[in-house]
């Protein structure tokens, strides 16, 4: 990465804008899921009550399964191909929702499936994210970027939440799923834009994969 002198605006950072315009899209798109997904499950499926909540649920299991050996693997892997590769499956899967239902395919299972390896995903993206970023920007820059980055999220899950029942009211709950993979696509072209490569780390300073053993003592 060339050397910025510190204090530099992150506006002028072309990379921070690309990442930064990527993730606002993507938060935007899952929020607008967050309300077209259960919407898709009562009013297309008729889902009771008990298979809504099994949605949600088994969108948030992976973070409570996974999330601790994904820290351990992403470190063992260079974060920008993690992160377009997750963008990659969440896209083909939000995608295949609409297709499916086209086909006469779509069933409750189909949309736990696709909750499940989105969750999935999710938690190698943001790992990915969180390690990439700290890298990306100078320590001076962090603060500044962080900020930005926090405050457009917040942003875009608002405006997320708010559009979603108006997307599924004028292009149908199904329909909705197309605007999360039209934002994931903008989000894969711009992770796709950024010119930053991480270092590689010499195998020998590698962490070691053995997050079993550490698990216990990581969640006491």
């Amino acid at each position: 990465m060339t050397p910025r002198p510190p204090g530099r605006l992150l506006r002028r950072h072309r990379d921070f804008r690309l990442l930064w315009c990527g993730e606002t899209a993507g938060k935007y798109g899952s929020a607008v899921t967050v309300v077209t997904m259960p919407l898709i499950a009562v009013s297309t499926l008729h889902a009771d009550t008990f298979e809504v909540g099994l949605l949600a649920a088994t969108a948030w299991a992976p973070w409570l399964l996974i999330g601790l050996p994904a820290g351990a693997w992403v470190d063992r892997l260079p974060r920008r191909p993690v992160m377009v590769a997750a963008a990659v499956v969440s896209l083909v899967l939000f995608a295949s929702v609409p297709v499916a239902a086209r086909s006469g395919l779509l069933s409750v299972g189909v949309l736990l499936a696709v909750a499940l390896l989105t969750g999935t995903a999710a938690v190698f993206f943001q790992t990915a994210y969180s390690a990439y970023l700290a890298g990306l920007l100078d320590p001076a820059d962090q603060p500044e970027g962080n900020a930005k980055l926090h405050g457009s999220a917040s942003a875009a899950q608002i405006a997320g939440q708010g559009s979603g029942g108006l997307i599924a009211q004028l292009a149908g709950a199904v329909n909705g799923m197309f605007v999360n993979a039209a934002t994931l696509s903008v989000s894969l072209l711009c992770l796709t834009g950024i010119r930053f490569r991480e270092p590689r780390v010499p195998r020998a300073e590698r962490p070691p994969a053995r997050w079993p053993a550490r698990w216990p003592r990581g969640c006491g």
